[in-house]
């Protein structure tokens, strides 16, 4: 379990003490910054929590996609 600023990130096997990734702590910072940046987006995104994160290919266009 890794806190930022009130956002759990709960790795995918919780029971093993995992550290969350570089990628997965990178997600939980933008999201804390959108939840500070929009009024509209403060109480959704609050009680989110990640158990894991993941960049993953969209077809040829290059196109990138997080998977939470």
């Amino acid at each position: 379990l890794c806190n930022i600023h009130g956002h759990s990130i709960y790795p995918t096997h919780a029971h093993t003490q995992a550290t969350p990734e570089e990628f997965e702590l990178t997600v939980a910072e933008e999201i804390l910054r959108l939840e500070n940046s929009s009024a509209d987006l403060k109480a959704p995104l609050k009680d989110l929590y990640i158990t894991a994160a993941k960049e993953v290919d969209c077809g040829p266009s290059n196109a990138k996609a997080i998977i939470l």
